[in-house]
Order: structure tokens, then sequence, then C-alpha cells
């Protein structure tokens, strides 16, 4: 009898040089859509320039409605429906503006004790329309810098 030990071992390196051979790593290449050249996208009618951007952020909402809210920002600013969120400043610096996608414009004004990474709080002023807008999650933020991008 004729063991198949060689012939085991010289099929396996066949194949693993066949895998070798037919792997070849690839660089990494990212095709830049013509909208984010130059950190420029168009979104709501506006184009503006951006800083970065956040993918995965997930955000839930609050009202000055609710029990230990206020209406005073921590950076001064009056709490203001459609203008106003929360953030973690070491993400998104105070006063700065961003846009979110599915929610539009709005302005790093808050901070919260639960608001840490890539998590944002929209203000409402209504408690109903914050328990409507629930948890939302997935969302790209946009961080544009501290002045609003006016319409085109």
């Amino acid at each position: 009898m004729v063991p198949k030990a060689p012939e085991a071992e010289a099929s396996s390196v066949k194949l693993v040089s066949a895998k070798t051979s037919s792997v070849q790593p690839k660089a990494a290449v990212r095709t830049v859509p013509k909208a984010r050249e130059n950190n420029v996208v168009s979104r709501a009618g506006v184009d503006f320039k951006y800083k970065k951007v956040l993918n995965n952020v997930s955000m839930t909402a609050y009202s000055a409605e609710q029990k230990g809210i206020g209406t005073r920002t921590a950076s001064g600013t009056r709490v203001t429906e459609g203008r106003t969120i929360a953030v973690d400043p070491g993400i998104i610096p105070i006063g700065w503006w961003v846009y979110i996608e599915g929610v539009g414009f709005r302005r790093a004004e808050d901070t919260g004790g639960a608001i840490k990474g890539h998590k944002i709080d929209v203000y409402y002023d209504s408690l109903r329309a914050a328990l409507n807008f629930g948890r939302k999650s997935g969302r790209t933020v946009y961080v544009i810098g501290p002045v609003k991008p006016e319409l085109n």
C-alpha cells in the first residue's frame, strides 16, 4: 500500500498556492462622490462645507416641559425648537452648527449627563413632540462650524 500523505501535502500546497496567487492585497480605494469633494455637500437646498462627518449617530429628544429641564442651555442661550440640540462637546463644539440627516440644521447649544460620544438630544417645546420623536439611530451628522450656512 502506498501512503497518500505526500499526495495530500502536494494538493494542499497547490490549494494554498492557488489561494495565495489569486488573492492579491488590494489598496483600499474609496471613490468620493462629486458632491463630497473638498468636504462640500448639498442638503435641504444649501451647499455647505463641513469639518467632519459622524456616522451611526443615535438621537433622542427632550423638552423644557420635562421635570428638571430648564429653558437655558449650557451655552447660555434660551432653548429653541428647530435650533437647539444637546451634544457631547468633545465631539461637537458648543456653538457649532450641524446638519442631521432627516432632521435638518441644528446648533449645538446644550449638554447633558447622558449625552456622550455619538449621541444627540434634539429639543422640542412640547413633551408630546419629544416623546413622539422617540429614538433614532444610524443617522449621519455633518459638523459644519460656528456659522450657519445660507440658502443658495
